[in-house]
């Protein structure tokens, strides 16, 4: 046996081809894309992966009847589920986990372990980590379609993602989102857990594709847009609104809190928790109902090139500019694990 290995090892030793990285060439440092950012703190970040053109690029996939699709994620995904962003701008890079204690003095690697291999507890869910034949896809008004969880009629899916801040947050000062005032984050998730999240959520729409708010890989997370609900009633009698009977909707408390009670969205300048978990150990299931009384909330802006949680609901909408299918991401909440 020790005969047989030796040999191995020395037939591998003849035949061996130096490579960039390998144990015979010093391996070549990353060059984080982040350094053709303005903003400083993201510029001088070393958690930022670089992105090459081979892996950010979207790959055309022609789906049909001998189109494989895999139940479990963990195995696998199809290829073809991308997010098209609005800009041509080069990706900027993902975060990577071993860099977040150079980046952010205060965070506690443990409880960012915790978030990245979250699964799901009750209606909130990672979207990196879930199997999509258990969602579903529910109309809702405006006609859009948001995710439920499967064998329920009505329980909206908040998923959860950990992203690295791009640039200053807006949920106090506020963005202008197509004339609307809303809150608003924009960051981009780790490494690996990008590529699972946008392959999953297209899976479970059953799209290959989807255009989102997204430039160079920052994705925006903000509120809902207000629906206007004022209409014109009909003045025939033979129309008579009272004659009609509505449709019985769920209950659901809007003072309640997003990490007890499944909500459909926040709009507007709606009130939504952002809270402060930086030095706080804390668990991802009884816990994490009890956030809101558990935590204080996060004072001012989130700087840019801060470790954070987001809470948001997916919505699927035609986008005629377009021509496509697109994807919303309505934020519902905000946990800060870390700043640098």
């Amino acid at each position: 046996m020790d005969r047989r290995l030796s040999l191995a090892e020395s037939k591998r030793r003849n035949t061996t081809v130096d490579r960039p990285g390998s144990p015979s060439t010093p391996a070549k440092p990353d060059v984080s894309a982040a350094s053709h950012l303005t903003a400083s703190v993201v510029r001088q970040s070393k958690l930022l992966k670089a992105m090459d053109g081979t892996a950010s690029a979207v790959k055309d996939t022609n789906i049909d009847s001998s189109t494989v699709y895999l139940e479990d994620i963990e195995i696998g995904v199809r290829g073809s589920g991308s997010f098209i962003p609005w800009s041509d701008a080069p990706h900027m890079g993902l975060a990577t986990f071993s860099e977040w204690p150079s980046q952010c003095k205060n965070i506690i690697m443990k409880q960012v372990k915790k978030h990245i291999e979250f699964r799901a507890f009750k209606h909130i869910m990672n979207p990196s980590r879930i199997t999509p034949s258990t969602l579903s896809s529910k109309a809702i008004p405006g006609s859009n379609f948001v995710l439920i969880a499967g064998g329920t009629r009505d329980t909206v899916v908040q998923f959860a993602t950990l992203i690295f801040t791009t640039e200053k947050s807006q949920l106090h000062s506020l963005r202008e989102v197509l004339n609307e005032n809303r809150r608003a984050i924009v960051g981009v998730p780790h490494i690996v857990e990008w590529e699972r999240m946008q392959a999953a959520l297209c899976m479970a729409f059953c799209i290959p594709s989807a255009a989102v708010s997204m430039k160079a890989g920052c994705i925006l997370f903000c509120t809902a847009k207000t629906l206007n609900t004022n209409f014109s009633l009909p003045s025939s009698p033979a129309k008579s609104t009272s004659f009609l009977k509505k449709a019985a909707a769920p209950v659901v408390d809007t003072r309640a809190s997003p990490f007890k009670v499944a909500k459909h969205a926040v709009t507007g300048t709606g009130e939504l928790p952002v809270l402060d978990g930086r030095g706080v150990e804390f668990n991802l299931e009884d816990n994490l109902i009890e956030l809101e009384q558990m935590l204080p909330s996060f004072k001012g802006e989130i700087p840019e090139g801060s470790c954070v949680w987001v809470g948001y609901t997916c919505q699927k909408y035609e986008n005629k500019t377009r021509k496509m299918m697109g994807l919303n991401f309505n934020l519902m909440w905000a946990v800060v694990l870390g700043t640098p």
